[in-house]
């Protein structure tokens, strides 16, 4: 097992229909993408036998200064799949940083929103690649071209601002892009800032939506 993982709560919190997602690796995704998939499975079985529509979300709370680029767009392929197969929704919660590969699964959810002093990191990829000249500097090049498509026109249809070119331009620009709410809300690589709050108190900073 992982440091500090224990089954037990790991169980509890599946059953609330909620996860937790820090660093992200193979093992990590791999069992994010099941626990999606027996919920989403189950819940469209319910519908099946009983007509009745259960809208409740998969809530993933994200605190992960990223990982594993395959690992990380697995996940993201998984929420496409519930969302687009059940119509099984998944919102995300930024609670603390968002950096990397988590920023871009975020925008996957069907809901992305972040807490009051969460953060966000985007930025050129990294890649650790060794093996034989010829695939080094003509088959990863042509890997990470279409892995550059790719994300631009996803972040540009996802986001609704800019076009593919200036999102190429964003992400690809050699910078260390750290991003507050507010940030990412006016580049609508989120939908909701939650407001801080304390009980007895009225809300330290407003909600904001787009």
């Amino acid at each position: 097992f992982q440091p500090g993982f224990d089954p037990v709560r790991r169980e509890a919190l599946d059953k609330l229909c909620t996860y937790f997602l820090g660093p992200i690796t193979p093992e990590e995704a791999e069992h994010l993408n099941k626990t999606l998939h027996i919920f989403a499975s189950q819940r469209h079985q319910q519908f099946l036998e009983t007509g009745e529509v259960d809208t409740t979300p998969f809530t993933i709370f994200i605190d992960s200064p990223g990982g594993d680029v395959d690992a990380g767009l697995a996940v993201m392929n998984m929420v496409f799949r519930v969302q687009r197969e059940y119509g099984f929704p998944v919102h995300m919660v930024v609670l603390g940083t968002a950096y990397s590969m988590a920023a871009i699964i975020l925008q996957s959810a069907t809901r992305r929103i972040m807490e009051s002093f969460a953060t966000l990191l985007v930025h050129q990829p990294s890649w650790n690649i060794a093996g034989k000249e010829t695939v080094i500097f003509k088959d990863y090049e042509k890997l990470a071209d279409g892995y550059r498509h790719n994300l631009a026109h996803f972040f540009a249809q996802r986001t609704g601002k800019h076009d593919a070119a200036w999102w190429e331009r964003f992400l690809y620009s050699r910078k260390e892009r750290f991003l507050f709410p507010t940030e990412c809300l006016e580049l609508g690589l989120i939908d909701e800032v939650r407001p801080a709050f304390i009980i007895g108190q009225s809300a330290l900073t407003p909600p904001i939506e787009k």
